[in-house]
């Protein structure tokens, strides 16, 4: 591909995510009442169909936020990185304060009211249905704790990670809706954990070097299932 091309694909892309999908959700996303994202739009993006807060989404949210936050060369200056960062703040506050199944009980709910207050998937009865819920949080917290070299974020992350890995090893978790068969093991568990691992490897390069190698254990572990 020559270098018109590039320039081309990269003018579209570039203005696919300042002018349609970032100028879309940075007003369209943020709860001003409750905190945390309002983002159960319909597919044109024009009625607001719930007010549900689904913990994975929120997680990817403040992941999506603070990763923009970080972002180098020049699509973005000073000013709208500020804004992302502000952005993913709210998303990190509102989970910090709710996602927890209780004060000492680091699982994550599955779905929230808007203002935060655990809610059953109809035709369940659990709260934390699904494990990956408690991935998007950890990766989200983690990547926000980078970005704003925020010790109590990552504080949080870590602590629901080494949770998380617990339920894991001691087969402790839900994958639901999608229960998973006791005769077969899910290849989306170790996928999804080199990623949060990979997530929380960057703040820990800022803020906690002595737990590298613990992270480093686990990718190991995760990488070498996955590859057989």
């Amino acid at each position: 591909m020559n270098k018109i091309k590039c320039r081309a694909l990269l003018g579209f892309y570039e203005n696919e995510l300042t002018n349609n999908l970032l100028y879309f959700w940075k007003d369209a996303c943020l709860d001003k009442e409750y905190g945390g994202y309002l983002n159960c739009y319909d597919n044109m993006g024009k009625q607001l169909v719930s007010y549900d807060k689904y913990t994975w989404s929120m997680g990817r949210f403040v992941w999506m936020w603070s990763k923009l936050a970080m972002m180098k060369g020049k699509t973005f200056n000073q000013s709208q990185k500020n804004e992302f960062l502000a952005l993913a703040k709210n998303g990190r506050d509102f989970l910090m304060q709710h996602c927890l199944m209780g004060k000492n009980d680091w699982r994550c709910v599955f779905l929230m009211e808007r203002d935060g207050t655990p809610k059953k998937v109809e035709g369940w009865d659990v709260l934390d249905m699904s494990v990956y819920a408690d991935c998007f949080v950890v990766a989200g917290i983690g990547k926000y704790a980078e970005a704003a070299n925020d010790r109590k974020a990552y504080a949080f992350a870590k602590q629901l990670f080494l949770s998380l890995i617990n339920r894991i090893e001691s087969g402790s978790f839900h994958t639901l809706p999608y229960p998973l068969s006791p005769r077969f093991r899910a290849h989306g568990i170790p996928m999804i954990l080199t990623n949060v691992i990979k997530e929380l490897h960057g703040a820990s390069e800022k803020m906690d070097l002595g737990f590298i190698p613990t992270l480093l254990t686990h990718l190991k572990q995760y990488s070498d299932d996955i590859l057989g």
